[in-house]
């Protein structure tokens, strides 16, 4: 049996999509009915990978089982999964803004009818809210902003905006950007109600 210093060895240089996976060990406990049994303890040891909609965690009884598990994980298991749960999200988003934004095969464009009521990195963080996996690199950016009638200096706003803890480089693409936790609840709370307070006929 492996034990789990060897696994955690064996799993940081085994790349499941150039993902890092965290190996942790928990210990549960188990109540018998029969007094004389007692409280007999089961340790669990947990694969934690990251994800760009969260945490996915994966049990295994031994360092072995744990093994096992993740190596019947399909190939593209993780991005697979991304891709599926990125469109479900979208297509529920969508339902609601969509007189905001219009998805095109290079992604979303906004639509507002005076581009000057958001400001250049409200821009940037609704493009990047509506996009794939909420990231996008810049000349990507750049494009769909000019696609949306919105012109500016994308790489120095993002940088002026990761200052801010609002977007932050991509683990998985260096040269990509993505919304940060901070940034989406900066879309959601400040610019969409925003939005809505000002044409709420869009909603």
């Amino acid at each position: 049996m492996k034990s789990l210093k060897e696994v955690r060895r064996i799993i940081y240089f085994q790349k499941i999509s150039s993902r890092k996976i965290v190996v942790s060990y928990r210990k549960c406990y188990k109540t018998f009915t029969n007094k004389k049994d007692g409280i007999f303890k089961l340790g669990k040891i947990q694969a934690e990978i990251k994800t760009s909609f969260g945490k996915i965690i994966i049990e295994g009884s031994t360092a072995s089982d744990l093994l096992e598990t993740l190596k019947s994980l399909p190939e593209n298991f993780i991005s697979d999964l991304e891709s599926a749960v990125s469109k479900a999200t979208m297509l529920n988003i969508n339902k609601g803004f969509n007189n905001l934004v219009k998805l095109t095969e290079s992604g979303p464009v906004l639509i507002l009818k005076d581009p000057k009521i958001i400001t250049q990195y409200e821009a940037i963080g609704l493009i990047l809210y509506f996009s794939k996996n909420k990231s996008g690199k810049p000349s990507q950016i750049r494009q769909l902003l000019e696609y949306s009638g919105i012109k500016t200096h994308v790489s120095s706003r993002l940088n002026e905006m990761a200052k801010r803890g609002l977007v932050l480089k991509s683990s998985s693409d260096d040269s990509e950007w993505t919304l940060s936790p901070r940034g989406e609840r900066w879309v959601e709370e400040e610019i969409l109600s925003k939005l809505k307070r000002s044409f709420s006929n869009i909603f």
